[in-house]
C-alpha cells in the first residue's frame, strides 16, 4: 500500500457548492504533508459529483447507491484509506489555514493520542461548540429544562476540558465534523458505529477510543470553518428524528440499562408535554405535534425493541 499522511474523508449529501469550496480549501492551504481525498457519495440528487469529477479527478469518489448513513460511508472511506492519519472533514467545512501539519507534529511527539479537534468556527468568525462531554442523564435534563441555554454553553463543560498548558486540551468528544485520527487504531476499535445513521456516532467513537485508553484532544490555536448548524428542533424533522434515535442507540450501548430506561421514561415524559403545548401554538403547532409525536411513537418502538420485539435489529 502507497502510504499518504492523511486520507482526508468526506461524507456527501447533495452539498455541491459547500464541498467545492471544502476541496478548494484543502488544495489551497495543505502544502507540507502528503494527502489524499476521499469522498464518500450518499445517492445524492444534486450535480456535487459531476462538479467534483470535472475540476478534481485526482479525488477518489465512491459512489454508494443508497443512503445508508453517515457512520457506514464514513467505513467506506476507510477501507479504502492509505493514510497514516484519517481527517474526517463534513463536506460544510472549510479551512482557513494549514492545520494538518501542526496536527501532524502533534501525533509525532505526543503518545496515547485518540481523535484529535480545533476550534470551529462561524463564516462570520464566531466560535461554535467544538467539543462536547460524554452523552448523560444530567445532559438530557439540562436540554429539556434549559439550562443549557441559561448557563453558559462552555461553563457547563469547564470541569470536562482539562487544559494541559502546553497548547491543546483533553476533552470527552471531538466535534464530528472535524476530527483526525490515527488509521490503525481506527481500524482497531472498528471504525464507526453502523447503527448510528446520523448524530452522536462521534460521541460514540470518542467513547470507545477512550475505553481503549487514548485521550481526545482539542488544539485552541488552530481554527476551521464549519458552515453547517443543525439543532435539536422540531422545526427540522429529520434532524430531530435522529438526536433523539441516536440518543437512545447510544445509551443502549456505552449506558447501564437502568440509565437507559430512566432516559427513556424522561424522554417520553417531556416529549408528552411538548406535544400537549404545541397544541395551543397557531403558526407551526400542526408541524410540531407531528413531530413531537413522531418522536414519541418511536420512543415507544423502541421499548418495544428493548422487550425483544425486533430481535437484535435496532429499529
Amino acid at each position: 500500500m502507497n502510504s499518504v499522511d492523511f486520507s482526508v474523508i468526506i461524507v456527501n449529501y447533495n452539498s455541491d457548492n459547500l464541498l467545492k469550496k471544502c476541496l478548494e480549501s484543502i488544495y489551497e492551504f495543505v502544502n507540507d504533508v502528503t494527502f489524499e481525498i476521499i469522498v464518500i457519495d450518499n445517492a445524492s440528487t444534486d450535480d456535487s459529483i459531476k462538479t467534483v469529477k470535472n475540476d478534481y479527478s485526482q479525488v477518489l469518489i465512491v459512489q454508494n447507491p443508497e443512503n445508508t448513513g453517515y457512520s457506514h460511508a464514513i467505513n467506506c472511506g476507510l477501507e479504502r484509506a492509505k493514510g497514516t492519519y484519517c481527517a474526517i472533514m463534513n463536506p460544510d467545512t472549510e479551512l482557513i489555514s494549514d492545520i494538518f501539519s501542526p496536527v501532524y507534529r502533534f501525533f509525532q511527539s505526543n503518545t496515547n493520542i485518540g481523535a484529535v479537534g480545533c476550534v470551529q468556527t462561524f463564516s462570520g468568525g464566531t466560535a461554535q461548540m467544538s467539543f462536547f462531554r460524554f452523552p448523560s442523564l444530567l445532559g438530557r435534563i439540562a436540554y429539556f429544562t434549559g439550562i443549557n441555554r441559561i448557563v453558559n454553553a462552555e461553563s457547563l463543560r469547564k470541569d470536562k476540558a482539562k487544559d494541559t498548558g502546553d497548547g491543546h486540551i483533553y476533552v470527552d468528544v471531538v466535534g464530528g465534523a472535524f476530527l483526525i485520527v490515527n488509521r490503525e487504531i481506527m481500524v482497531s476499535i472498528g471504525g464507526f458505529d453502523p447503527d448510528y445513521f446520523l448524530y452522536h456516532e462521534e460521541a460514540d467513537f470518542c467513547y470507545r477510543l477512550n475505553k481503549a485508553g487514548f485521550q481526545n484532544v482539542i488544539i485552541p490555536g488552530l481554527k476551521i470553518v464549519h458552515h453547517g448548524k443543525n439543532d435539536e428542533t422540531p422545526d427540522n424533522p429529520l434532524v430531530y428524528h435522529h438526536r433523539n434515535r441516536s440518543l437512545l442507540i447510544y445509551f443502549y450501548k456505552n449506558h447501564t440499562r437502568l440509565s437507559l430506561w430512566l432516559l427513556l421514561s424522561m424522554n417520553i415524559f417531556f416529549l408528552a408535554l411538548k406535544f400537549i403545548f404545541s397544541s395551543g401554538q397557531k403558526s407551526d403547532g400542526k408541524q410540531r405535534r407531528s413531530v413531537h409525536l413522531s418522536a414519541l411513537k418511536y420512543h415507544f418502538k423502541f421499548v418495544g425493541f428493548l422487550s425483544g420485539k425486533y430481535g437484535k435489529n435496532i429499529p
